[in-house]
C-alpha cells in the first residue's frame, strides 16, 4: 500500500502549529539554521527570482515544520534579532512566507550590507527587491 500524499494547506498548517514564540527564541532559531545547503528546495526561490545564494548574505538554511525553506533575519535597530522570516515552496511550487508567532515586526529590517559610510538607504517592501537593488 502507497503512502498518500496530502497536499500542503498554509492556512490548516498555521492553525495546527500556531505556537507561542518569541523574539528570544528567534536568536536561536536563526543562530541554529546552517549556512550552507545541497537541498535545491531551499534554494528554489533564489531560483526563482533570478538570485544567487550570496546576493542574500544573511540568508541561512533549515526547515519549516519539515519543509525545506530560506531563514531571513528580522533585527531590530540595535541589531538583535527579532524574528525570522521563512521563505519556502509548497508542494504546488508556489512561494509562501511566514514568520515567527506572536513577535512584533514594528521597527524591524534586514539589513543588506553595512550602513557605515554609506551614502544611500534603500528602503523596499522584500528581499529578492533588496538582493536586486544590491546588485
Amino acid at each position: 500500500m502507497s503512502e498518500r500524499i496530502i497536499p500542503f494547506n498554509p492556512e490548516e498548517l498555521s492553525k495546527k502549529y500556531a505556537s507561542s514564540e518569541d523574539s528570544s527564541n528567534a536568536e536561536k532559531i536563526f543562530n541554529a539554521a546552517s549556512k550552507n545547503t545541497t537541498n535545491p528546495r531551499h534554494t528554489a526561490y533564489f531560483e526563482k527570482k533570478g538570485l544567487k545564494v550570496t546576493d542574500i548574505p544573511a540568508a541561512r538554511f533549515g526547515d519549516y515544520y519539515k519543509t525545506p525553506a530560506l531563514l531571513i533575519p528580522i533585527k531590530d535597530i540595535n541589531g538583535k534579532v527579532q524574528s525570522v522570516q521563512y521563505i519556502f515552496q509548497d508542494l504546488e511550487s508556489k512561494t509562501q512566507k511566514r514568520f515567527l508567532k506572536g513577535v512584533d515586526k514594528l521597527g524591524c529590517f534586514l539589513e543588506m550590507d553595512s550602513l557605515n559610510g554609506c551614502d544611500h538607504i534603500f528602503i523596499t517592501e522584500g528581499i529578492a527587491t533588496a538582493a536586486s537593488l544590491k546588485k
